[in-house]
């Protein structure tokens, strides 16, 4: 059952945030509400505020900021994975591992659909003299999939070539290699491959969303201390007899409790802020 806006808004005021944000957090808030959209404000506040999950701050300030989404965005998130197989850049090695023509014919000859990364970059030099790795070219004509695609990987390659994203860099396409043999993987692996790449590229673009630069200067401008509101109202909750062990646990591990240290999840949320601007992508400058 859906709780009540008062008690939503009550919640709200409470979270560990400067009230500014809570400010703008308390318009949205209402817009959802209004549309019956709510639901990922209750299970947020219930994180942070009963189960203290401070990382789940990070997630309140998308909730606030981030309303807005580029249509790339939406459509990539929405969008089945049968519309992007057979669009998705790939990279088949066979072709930087051997030159050996009898080679790559009894390779892409055991593909279901034949494939040539040589033809598909229009490449007249031997193929040992190009560099790794490998890009697929995109096609010429027009196709609504390839430009939610050509979007993400923009975004995408951003986010990979930043440090202060933390995370691991992966390529964009898809590379398969081939067996001892020569030949190709089987076709459920193959499959296997592009939907696990697909499925790893919404989810740094879902952790790491764009944010437009009004919604960005808006954010800059409502930060302050922190509500004081929160104080209280952890200082009330810890005493209380009725926290669960599991609760008590993430505490003690945490132990998120100061002005400073909250800052600090907003101030590393800020330095991974990101909009596009002149059609460039630009990290925000504390």
């Amino acid at each position: 059952m859906a709780q009540s806006y008062k008690l939503l808004q009550r919640q709200l005021r409470r979270l560990p945030l400067p009230r500014g944000i809570i400010l703008d957090g308390s318009k949205v808030l209402k817009q959802h509400y209004q549309l019956g959209k709510s639901k990922r404000f209750e299970l947020l506040f219930h994180r942070i505020l009963d189960q203290e999950q401070y990382k789940k701050i990070n997630e309140i300030l998308d909730a606030i900021y981030k309303v807005e989404k580029p249509q790339w965005y939406s459509e990539l998130i929405n969008i089945p994975y049968m519309k992007v197989k057979g669009h998705w850049p790939t990279i088949h090695l066979i072709d930087v591992l051997t030159e050996n023509a009898k080679t790559k014919d009894t390779y892409y000859d055991k593909l279901a659909k034949p494939f040539s990364v040589v033809q598909s970059l229009n490449l007249k030099s031997k193929i040992s003299q190009v560099p790794l790795p490998l890009m697929k070219k995109y096609s010429q004509q027009v196709n609504p999939v390839l430009n939610i695609i050509k979007e993400v990987q923009k975004a995408y390659t951003f986010i990979m070539s930043q440090r202060t994203f933390e995370i691991t860099k992966h390529p964009f396409e898809v590379f398969y290699y081939p067996s001892k043999l020569g030949t190709p993987e089987h076709p459920v692996g193959i499959d296997s491959l592009l939907r696990k790449k697909v499925s790893h590229v919404k989810n740094i673009l879902e952790t790491f969303q764009p944010i437009s630069k009004e919604e960005l200067e808006k954010l800059m401008k409502s930060r302050g201390k922190i509500n004081p509101n929160f104080f209280r109202h952890l200082q009330r909750k810890r005493t209380e007899q009725t926290t669960s062990y599991q609760v008590k646990k993430l505490i003690i591990k945490e132990k998120v409790l100061s002005e400073e240290q909250l800052q600090d999840i907003i101030r590393k949320y800020l330095r991974q802020q990101y909009y596009l601007e002149n059609t460039n992508y630009k990290l925000n400058q504390l």
